[in-house]
């Protein structure tokens, strides 16, 4: 697949997650998120958060035997988190984004280009990366046509 980045300005938005360790393969981070995802979600909603956005992770640390992601939502008002359910900022600043097509198991590609092109272009992180889905699987069940953007921080 062929992707476009490009460079965008974003403005700080607030963000409530879980953090949670898992294995850096498609099957772990799948498993991982499935839970982390709706959990916040529903704590968010049930909070009096309003979303700003549809589901999201970062990836916080990599490794070859461990990453750390936090599943969440940006929010439109900052909400108070608990023990398990963490409230942050997405900082303002410049991401670098590409467009992905298709089946979650094939984001690696994606997070591969984004590198790539940095790489080729001198640009160097400065933060996070993360993936925002913007199509919900359980509206749209064809895993060809899921949208989800990723950004990396620079």
């Amino acid at each position: 697949m062929s992707y476009e980045v490009e460079v965008k300005e974003l403005k700080a938005q607030p963000f409530i997650g879980i953090r949670e360790k898992t294995t850096p393969t498609p099957e772990g981070i799948a498993a991982t998120c499935t839970q982390i995802l709706p959990e916040a979600w529903k704590y968010a909603t049930e909070n009096g958060g309003k979303p700003a956005g549809p589901p999201m992770v970062l990836y916080h640390t990599w490794s070859d035997t461990e990453t750390e992601v936090e599943g969440g939502l940006t929010l439109q008002e900052p909400i108070q988190g608990n023990d398990r359910v963490q409230t942050s900022e997405l900082p303002a600043g410049k991401a670098a984004v590409l467009r992905h097509v298709g089946p979650y198991d094939k984001l690696g590609e994606a997070h591969n280009a984004l590198h790539q092109w940095m790489e080729a272009n001198s640009v160097t992180p400065t933060g996070p990366r993360w993936e925002v889905y913007i199509t919900d699987p359980q509206e749209n069940p064809d895993p060809s046509t899921w949208v989800t953007e990723v950004y990396q921080a620079v």
